[in-house]
């Protein structure tokens, strides 16, 4: 509704199913969403977490900064590298 995408699975659904219908060797897909539909952010963590304790710190920092329920989210993050103190990692 209202330009908003209700529906990831059945999204992804389609997505696949119209490749496949395409007929292409392709694999990947990419799509382009307005700035409006994205928030990014850069955060610093401690470089000694895990990779599953830096997942739920990143979840947690992102719950500060979105104004929507968690549960409304696609959530993705990348560690960039090393921070400039060297004890923790940039990450968007």
């Amino acid at each position: 509704l209202d330009g908003n995408i209700e529906n990831i699975e059945q999204v992804s659904d389609t997505i696949r199913k119209l490749l496949k219908k395409s007929g292409t060797s392709a694999k990947n897909v990419a799509l382009a969403m307005p700035a409006s539909a994205v928030i990014t952010k850069k955060i610093f963590l401690p470089m000694t977490l895990s990779d599953q304790a830096l997942e739920v710190q990143v979840e947690s920092e992102a719950s500060q900064y979105i104004p929507f329920s968690m549960d409304e989210v696609s959530l993705d993050f990348c560690v960039i590298g090393p921070a400039a103190n060297q004890e923790d990692v940039e990450v968007m």
